[in-house]
């Protein structure tokens, strides 16, 4: 587990909606089809206060972990953690939030 936090770029968005989707499939009994979207996922990267900090997967098409910020003057909104399914109790998240 030595894959870097770092921050989400453009060319995350599949990546992103994927690992997003997968990992909140735990949902699905009260939530009917996908989390998130390309289009979701693009524009939160192109908001000017807001970021994604993602860890690499060993997988390079695939993401590990992701976590959302939205900032708002000194407070961040923090949303969207999501860990892999295959990943999960390694610690991804802690290190995400730790980085936060």
């Amino acid at each position: 587990m030595t894959e870097p936090v770092r921050e989400a770029v453009l060319e995350d968005v599949a990546a992103l909606v994927t690992l997003i989707n997968r990992a909140y499939r735990v949902e699905a009994f009260f939530v009917n089809g996908d989390r998130t979207n390309d289009e979701d996922i693009h524009a939160r990267l192109q908001a000017s206060n807001a970021r994604f900090l993602v860890i690499d997967d060993e997988h390079p098409t695939r993401l590990a972990a992701c976590v959302y910020l939205n900032f708002n003057g000194a407070r961040a909104y923090v949303g969207l953690l999501s860990v892999d399914p295959e990943r999960q109790g390694q610690g991804f998240a802690r290190r995400l939030l730790d980085a936060v």
